[in-house]
């Protein structure tokens, strides 16, 4: 096995093993606080006075910190499937030693 198709494979792991997570008990919990974290900052950044800069941006932060958390599984996840194609794609091909039919 070729150096680029253990790293496809492995790439291919760790997506799985991401929509797994998600798919668990934990990962659903975890996704619901993040969003509930996102839409309370949300909340609280419409009334917040103009002149608090640093409350502003706590609660931005907040919410880039909630929206990126599933940002982030959703890539691994989409990484994952990418690479198992290109896996499928490159072992698919014909081979230079085999005779081609």
């Amino acid at each position: 096995m070729t150096d680029m198709n253990k790293t496809l494979l492995e790439q291919g792991a760790l997506g799985a093993e991401a929509q797994d997570f998600l798919d668990s008990p934990l990962g659903r919990l975890v996704l619901t606080q993040a969003r509930m974290e996102a839409v309370e900052a949300l909340s609280k950044l419409r009334v917040v006075l103009p002149f608090r800069r640093r409350k502003i941006q706590e609660l931005q932060n907040a919410v880039w910190r909630a929206e990126a958390f599933e940002g982030w599984l959703r890539g691994v996840i989409a990484t994952g499937k990418q690479a198992l194609v290109e896996y499928d794609r490159r072992n698919d091909l014909p081979q230079e030693d085999e005779p081609n039919e």
